[in-house]
């Protein structure tokens, strides 16, 4: 029993009932109990330690977090009549999609968070807090890739800057390749488990003359962030998630197309 103040800093000192909360997950959620329901929810998508993904539910083509409503209160202190509410919050803003499959015998809430959602939102919320637009895309770009395994990542891009520097004589215009390339390879790990093959230098060479080029015309780099976004939501056939899948005839076209229909539909 704690007796005393003192025993109680103690205590609190050492305890380990906690959970790590982001104070950006309420401005997302647009609500507290919400925002506390996604941290818990971006908790169970997060890898382990190992890098390996938490969820072991596979349906549909997808990784879901299968919990009972009853099971939230265990993990944090969310009633079932406040999940009922919360998870309608987070469906009406696209953060998460929920369907019902048995698990265990038993019809039990599958969740999936919506990774282009989750995305765009932190970026907007970023963007608006900050005096440096820049620094924005720095910070994104550096928190979805931390877990990307360098050496590869780094001998592709050194490859792509010999290829830029060979084509126009000058690296001022490698920044937002890298930029954009280290996140394109902290998704593709996000969703494979597993980090990007190396590239061939004929690869690199494509990816200097064809990254920001789509139909013909020059895109930024804020698009393509959204573009690769909704290539990793999309629900192709037959693909290995390599970047020169992205690349190829129609693919990055679609999905141009895809995030600007939807940029269009927010606004």
């Amino acid at each position: 029993m704690i007796k005393n103040l003192a025993e109680f800093f103690a205590w609190e000192s050492k305890t380990r009932d906690t959970i790590d909360f982001k104070v950006m997950y309420v401005d997302l959620a647009g609500d507290l109990i919400a925002g506390l329901l996604l941290s818990q929810i971006i908790y169970w998508h997060l890898p382990n330690k190992k890098g390996a993904s938490k969820l072991r539910v596979f349906k549909d083509g997808k990784y879901w977090l299968a919990k009972k409503r009853s099971d939230w209160w265990k993990e944090v202190r969310v009633t079932e009549r406040q999940y009922d509410t919360a998870i309608r919050k987070l469906i009406a803003k696209g953060l998460v999609k929920v369907k019902v499959y048995k698990f265990a015998g038993t019809p039990t809430p599958h969740i999936n968070l919506v990774e282009s959602a989750l995305i765009t939102g932190i970026n907007e919320i970023v963007k608006s807090t900050s005096q440096n637009g820049e620094m924005d895309f720095d910070d994104c770009v550096k928190s979805i890739t931390e877990t990307t395994a360098e050496n590869t990542t780094e001998t592709t891009l050194k490859t792509v800057k010999g290829a830029l520097l060979a084509a126009q004589g000058s690296r001022d215009d490698f920044e937002l390749y890298e930029k954009v390339l280290r996140y394109y390879f902290g998704r593709y790990y996000e969703h494979t488990g597993n980090t990007h093959p190396a590239l061939s230098k004929a690869c690199c060479q494509r990816i200097a003359e064809s990254l920001f080029v789509v139909d013909g015309c020059d895109v930024d780099a804020y698009d393509l962030l959204a573009m690769i976004d909704k290539h990793f939501e999309t629900e192709y056939e037959d693909t290995d998630w390599n970047i020169m899948h992205f690349l190829s005839d129609g693919v990055k076209v679609r999905r141009m197309y895809e995030a600007k229909r939807e940029a269009r539909s927010e606004a």
